[in-house]
C-alpha cells in the first residue's frame, strides 16, 4: 500500500472512533481498548513517515555537506578581507592623527604658518563625553490617567500581566501564596494524557 493510501485509511479510521464521557466500568474498558487502538495507529503513522522522511532527510544532509567545504572558504574569506580592511583604516586613522599633531606642532613653533586643513579628531584621542540622564518615578503622584494610558501599551501590559500570573499563582514551595484581587481570577483545569 503506498503511503497516500495508508496516511487516508489511518484518518478514516480514526474519524471512527468516538470519544465519550466516561462513566460505567464498561465505557472505561472501551475507552481503554480505543486508547490502545490509537497508540497501534500512532506507530504505523510514525512508521509510514518515516518511510517517505527518512530518504528525503537523508538526501537533505547530503545536499548540506556537499556545500559545507565551499561555505567555510567563504567565511575565511570574509574574514580575512575584513581584517585586513580593518588594518587599513587603523593605519590611515593613525597617519590622519600624526599628521594633524605634526601641523599643530608646526603651527605652534611657528605663527608664519597656516594651519592646514586636516582630518583629524574633534576630541583628543581615546576622550569621549558622556551624558547620562536618569529618569526618576514618583509612582504615587502619577496620574490615573497616564497610568491608564501606559497600560494600553502592548509592551506594558505584557510586562503587568505577566507580573499579575506571578501574583495570583504564587509560589508556594517557596513560601509565596497566591494573592487574591478583585479583577484577577484563576481557573484550574486539569488535562490528563
Amino acid at each position: 500500500m503506498d503511503n497516500d493510501n495508508q496516511l487516508a485509511v489511518i484518518q478514516s479510521q480514526l474519524g471512527e472512533i468516538q470519544v465519550s464521557e466516561i462513566s460505567t466500568n464498561e465505557q472505561y474498558d472501551d475507552a481503554s481498548r480505543m486508547l490502545v487502538e490509537v497508540k497501534n495507529y500512532e506507530k504505523a503513522l510514525k512508521a509510514d513517515k518515516d518511510t517517505v522522511l527518512k530518504p528525503l532527510n537523508a538526501a537533505l544532509k547530503a545536499q548540506r555537506e556537499k556545500y559545507k567545504p565551499v561555505e567555510a572558504q567563504v567565511e575565511a574569506l570574509k574574514r580575512a578581507l575584513q581584517t585586513e580592511m580593518s588594518k587599513y583604516s587603523a593605519l590611515m586613522q593613525k597617519q590622519q592623527e600624526e599628521a594633524a599633531a605634526q601641523a599643530t606642532e608646526a603651527f605652534l613653533n611657528d605663527n608664519d604658518i597656516a594651519m592646514p586643513e586636516v582630518a583629524a579628531p574633534v576630541n583628543p584621542v581615546g576622550v569621549r563625553s558622556y551624558t547620562n540622564k536618569q529618569v526618576k518615578i514618583d509612582w504615587d503622584n502619577l496620574t490615573q490617567r497616564y497610568q491608564k494610558e501606559l497600560l494600553e501599551r502592548p509592551a506594558v501590559r505584557e510586562v503587568a500581566e505577566k507580573e499579575i500570573r506571578k501574583d495570583a499563582l504564587g509560589v508556594v514551595a517557596n513560601g509565596v501564596e497566591p494573592r487574591k484581587e478583585r479583577g484577577v481570577e484563576v481557573v484550574v483545569t486539569k488535562e490528563v494524557r
